[in-house]
């Protein structure tokens, strides 16, 4: 029994003696970590390290308010302007911009605008693009004879185109051009036409023509005008009448000019025709000549067709088959003669000649026939027959 207890105790004693040698080895190895920038040498690393601010500079700054001492502020320009060209109506002008630095650059300055005085610039001379060019051409007689020289003139804006080049566009043989004079040769004969044009940058003037006459003494020459009243109105047509004595002129050898209201009025052939947009009021007058001798005046004025009044009248509105009615159309009051009639219902039915109208055999009981005249655009009223 005391062996066991003493096997027991010397078995403890051991384990305190182990016990003690490991924990003195402990205390004699422990490491104490020694950190720098957050990190010990043996690699383990402080949890409670916090690195240092690093500045981040923008345009002189760090976001955490400190401010670079070194920064030093970008240039900004202050350019002055001077113009070193002035512009004109031909050419740009140039702006140029100067900084103190010595950093410029230019713009260009708009052209100025043209000072146009009767079409032309009175700086540069170039012609206004906005303005049709009213180009003309004109001939001192529109008739000659074998032999005669006609004066041609060009006329550009109103005024009169020095060297201007004349072409005779046709009768080519028949005459000649030296300068701006035509003159008719030997082999034209009476009838014959020549025209005659000039050209302006690319624009064609009207034509001229010149018609050769014959030979023959004319005394006088009487005008009238077809329509029998001394009022033309706006937009409309009426016919000149000639007579020339003694006889045997043909009337196309008469040619007709309008002495006042050109700007409003034309002549074709033997027509004249005043423009719808033509002053109420307003006075045309033409004349026929033939060579140098010319009619008298014949003057029309210019009304509109509210006031223009124009009615047709029968002697009856009732007839039987082969009866004749007799038609009046009167302007303003007064008798047309020569007036035209027309019927515009049962044409079948009925014939006009002149100023009657004669009901056909085949017209019967109940047929009705209508008629109207008309004169210088304006219709009249219509007679039922």
């Amino acid at each position: 029994m005391k062996k066991t207890i003493s096997k027991i105790l010397v078995l403890l004693f051991v384990f305190a003696l182990a016990v003690a040698c490991v924990a003195s080895c402990n205390l004699i190895n422990k490491h104490t970590h020694s950190f720098v920038n957050g990190e010990c040498e043996c690699g383990e690393k402080d949890p409670n390290y916090v690195p240092p601010h690093t500045h981040n500079f923008v345009e002189g700054k760090c976001e955490c308010g400190e401010e670079d001492p070194n920064y030093v502020p970008p240039h900004t320009h202050d350019y002055k302007s001077e113009e070193t060209k002035a512009p004109s109506c031909t050419e740009k002008g140039t702006m140029t911009y100067t900084c103190s630095c010595g950093d410029s650059y230019t713009e260009a300055i708009d052209m100025k605008a043209h000072t146009y005085v009767d079409n032309y610039c009175s700086v540069c001379g170039q012609r206004d693009p906005s303005v049709a060019i009213l180009f003309y051409l004109s001939a001192d007689k529109t008739q000659a004879l074998v032999g005669d020289t006609v004066t041609l003139s060009a006329v550009l804006d109103g005024k009169a185109l020095e060297g201007a080049v004349y072409t005779i566009v046709e009768g080519g043989k028949l005459a000649s051009v030296e300068g701006n004079v035509l003159t008719i040769g030997s082999s034209a004969k009476e009838g014959d036409v020549i025209k005659v044009q000039t050209e302006y940058e690319g624009v064609k003037s009207n034509v001229v023509s010149i018609t050769i006459i014959p030979s023959t003494h004319v005394d006088s020459i009487t005008a009238e005008v077809g329509s029998y009243s001394d009022k033309i109105v706006k937009g409309s047509t009426v016919a000149l009448i000639s007579k020339v004595n003694p006889d045997g002129i043909a009337a196309s050898f008469v040619q007709w000019k309008i002495t006042e209201g050109a700007d409003y009025a034309s002549i074709t052939g033997n027509s004249l025709t005043v423009s719808a947009d033509a002053e109420t009021g307003a006075i045309v007058k033409v004349v026929a000549y033939f060579g140098e001798v010319e009619s008298n005046v014949i003057t029309l004025t210019v009304t509109d067709p509210a006031i223009f009044s124009l009615s047709l009248s029968a002697d009856k509105t009732q007839a039987v088959p082969g009866e004749n009615v007799t038609l009046s159309a009167l302007l303003n009051g007064v008798v047309i003669e020569g007036a035209t009639y027309t019927i515009i219902e049962g044409e079948g039915l009925a014939t006009i000649e002149g100023n009657v109208l004669t009901l056909s055999a085949e017209a019967k009981d109940g047929d009705v026939i209508r008629v109207k005249t008309q004169h210088q655009g304006v219709d009249s009223n219509v007679i039922t027959v």
